[in-house]
């Protein structure tokens, strides 16, 4: 049995790049929440404490559906404008549930 797979990613946006960075944000979810069936959950939260950081929180089926989003067309042109809005690296954890 392939067990839901929860992702995190917590980074940080340029604070001149915010506006740009959100609208990134709620493009991948509209994306990949109308065109992946596998994901169950796709969300991002803001920090209320600091303005420019952020938490991805995903769930997905199973690992293997969390891999093929990595393939699709909207993930892949968010990557190639993610670097000029980071401040930092995302730091990305895949959890299990137990």
């Amino acid at each position: 049995m392939n067990a839901p797979l929860y992702v995190t990613a917590k980074f940080r946006i340029k604070p001149d790049q915010l506006a740009a960075a959100q609208a990134l944000m709620q493009n991948l979810i509209t994306q990949t929440l109308q065109n992946e069936p596998h994901c169950i959950s796709y969300n991002y939260l803001k920090n209320s404490a600091l303005d420019n950081e952020f938490t991805s929180l995903e769930l997905w089926k199973d690992a293997a559906s969390e891999a093929q989003h990595w393939q699709t067309p909207h993930l892949i042109e968010a990557l190639q404008q993610l670097p000029a809005l980071l401040e930092s690296a995302p730091e990305i954890t895949k959890w299990q549930r137990i």
